[in-house]
């Protein structure tokens, strides 16, 4: 079946952004539902009452399994005006339906009346002035194809202004409008400015809706929305929000307390891989600790000519970059007069901003000026292997001078060493005089106790004598006389 997607509410585009609009427990009437891809959503997560109008019949017997009931019919005809009279709904949803209705004016205008008093349409419709139908009109083609842009179904075809123009003559008032993103060479007609002279191209880049791929539009009936008179304020009504379709992108992120994460930051379609492009990052009204920028979203080559802080009240642009920082995925990251030349190694470079941290950044606009391209063209890799040549030059000239301090360390370590061997020898030397000195002492005092040994057994021997017990009063009678001298 044509019509039969899958929903996955990770993904930026037309359907989900809807369904992201739809309250819990609301009740719903979907316009060409198809199988019911959007109506099991509805069912399912948030708990819908979901009717429907389609008119394929298979098609609305798939859809039928999540929907109260499903009016098979063609929308042109208004028979389901009659089916559905009684009920209101708080949402009427068109996802990618008006433009294959023979009268979307008059489908629109008799579907309000179903809306409940505060009851909300929701639309979304490709952009007809897509740059990529003007560059297919510009090669003298305008073929349909199964879906996208031309699908081979569509019947009428709008632009901004058109569009406004059908919400607001059907009695209704756009209350937001938001866009969905997509560069010429993703979209099915995969157009590439390149194809086309720098004039006409850079023209191209410059218009206002020129990457708008779908427009989503929430609008509520005028007379209970103090709306805007189309005619004079078309001007006025500005988008939103942009969601961004993209398969090769620039990726600026902000760390306000909570870390890097996706949902604060932004991303841009890399508009050109083979010139410089400005991309210019919009930052919120809140204190800002660090930017990080993720320059591609592939293996490639790049160069990040400037950043800068632009601002809307002066003429003159604030340079406030310090200094890039690899984060993580960049192998080469050089600084030279055309600005920081970088090569990524896989899907996720990272590089930290490092900024003027007296700079405000609350609402500032940050103007990045680079090139990315996942193709490495003979210059990048003439110039990836001139500065490889410098590097390794230069490692070659640092580990000869540092060889150099090496040997010459080397030398004055060795003489160290050797001088400390010939003191390790002279204390050595001291050492075993000493040694030898010690054991003579030794012998000496051994032979001293030995004699004193002996002379002590001499007088033991002595006074156990019979002369010496004799001859003791005469001793007693000697120290008497000899005190008496004294």
């Amino acid at each position: 079946m044509k019509y039969n997607f899958e929903i996955n509410m990770n993904a930026n585009n037309a359907h989900t952004a809807i369904l992201r609009k739809i309250k819990n427990n609301s009740k719903v009437l979907e316009f060409g539902p198809a199988t019911g891809y959007m109506t099991k959503y509805m069912k399912e997560n948030l708990n819908c009452t979901v009717y429907g109008v389609e008119i394929d019949e298979s098609a609305a017997a798939e859809a039928i399994k999540y929907s109260e009931d499903v009016v098979v019919c063609d929308i042109d005809t208004l028979e389901w005006k009659n089916k559905l009279d009684s009920k209101r709904f708080d949402y009427i949803i068109f996802a990618d339906v008006l433009e294959h209705l023979k009268n979307p004016w008059k489908v629109l205008r008799e579907s309000k009346d179903l809306l409940d008093e505060n009851g909300i349409i929701l639309i979304s419709i490709p952009n007809i002035s897509h740059n990529a139908v003007i560059m297919e009109l510009l090669s003298g083609e305008f073929r349909y194809r199964k879906l996208g842009l031309l699908d081979d179904t569509h019947l009428r075809f709008f632009t901004r202004n058109t569009l406004l123009e059908l919400v607001n003559d059907s009695g209704l008032t756009v209350t937001n409008l938001e866009e969905v993103v997509m560069s010429p060479e993703i979209t099915e007609l995969k157009k590439h400015y390149s194809d086309f002279p720098e004039s006409i191209s850079s023209y191209l880049k410059s218009r206002t809706d020129g990457h708008v791929y779908q427009y989503i539009v929430t609008a509520q009936k005028s007379q209970n929305v103090n709306g805007l008179k189309i005619k004079e304020d078309v001007p006025s009504i500005r988008t939103n929000k942009k969601l961004y379709i993209v398969s090769d992108y620039v990726q600026l992120f902000w760390d306000t307390g909570r870390g890097y994460n996706e949902d604060e930051s932004i991303k841009l379609p890399i508009i050109n891989k083979e010139s410089l492009e400005e991309y210019i990052f919009e930052l919120p009204d809140a204190s800002i600790k660090s930017l990080r920028l993720d320059p591609g979203n592939s293996v490639g080559f790049g160069i990040i000519k400037d950043i800068y802080l632009v601002n809307d009240y002066l003429d003159n642009r604030q340079l406030f970059l310090e200094e890039l920082v690899p984060l993580h995925g960049v192998d080469f990251l050089n600084k030279t007069k055309e600005g920081y030349h970088f090569i990524s190694h896989n899907t996720d470079p990272q590089l930290e901003i490092k900024f003027n941290s007296a700079v405000d950044l609350r609402g500032a606009k940050i103007k990045i000026i680079l090139s990315y391209t996942k193709e490495y063209r003979d210059s990048h890799i003439f110039y990836i292997k001139n500065e490889m040549e410098k590097c390794i030059k230069s490692e070659l000239l640092s580990i000869k001078m540092l060889t150099q301090e090496l040997k010459e360390n080397n030398k004055i370590l060795l003489t160290k060493l050797t001088e400390r061997d010939e003191k390790i020898q002279k204390l050595e030397e001291n050492n075993n005089i000493l040694y030898e000195k010690l054991v003579e002492k030794e012998a000496m005092i051994e032979t001293l106790i030995s004699n004193i040994k002996i002379l002590e057994k001499q007088y033991i021997d002595l006074t156990n004598t019979l002369s010496w017990k004799i001859t003791k009063p005469f001793r007693a009678l000697q120290k008497i006389i000899k005190n008496r001298i004294r």
